[in-house]
């Protein structure tokens, strides 16, 4: 990798999700928007959409966040740059009140995911991770739902 980075393993990181307000706002001409509102206004953070199935495959929050960082990681060591250059140039590096807008597609009835969780430039994961299940109507509009089953 090009910039060292460190990353908690699961068992010392923080357990206590990142405090803010998750809010999926659906479908716009541009993509999904979503806004995070932390209670932080200077922490550092990511913030993603997925599909919730995704998440049901993990046990925990933390085996699911060193996973996301591993990827993130591997694809920012691939690109010669440092994890936080990498997820600065997604737009998914985000610090205060943000809007933002995923321009991937979204199917209506499947349940997905956005979450947040506190990111230091170096790669340390500085607050767990806070995350909100949702679906979308044929007219992508959003509701919120429960989480995958057993989780």
């Amino acid at each position: 990798l090009s910039t060292l980075f460190t990353t908690l393993s699961p068992s010392t990181g923080p357990e206590d999700p990142m405090e803010c307000t998750i809010q999926v706002n659906g479908l716009t001409d541009d993509g999904l928007s979503v806004s995070v509102i932390p209670a932080d206004k200077e922490m550092t953070y990511v913030g993603m959409v997925g599909e919730a199935e995704v998440y049901s495959w993990y046990t925990s929050d933390a085996e699911f966040l060193a996973d996301d960082i591993a990827m993130w990681s591997e694809m920012a060591g691939a690109e010669g740059m440092s994890l936080s250059e990498l997820l600065s140039e997604y737009g998914l590096f985000l610090k205060g009140d943000q809007t933002y807008i995923f321009p991937e597609s979204f199917e209506p009835g499947v349940l997905y995911m956005a979450y947040t969780y506190g990111l230091s430039e170096t790669g340390e994961i500085t607050a767990g991770m806070q995350k909100v299940f949702f679906t979308l109507d044929e007219n992508g509009q959003a509701h919120e739902a429960d989480g995958p089953a057993g989780m």
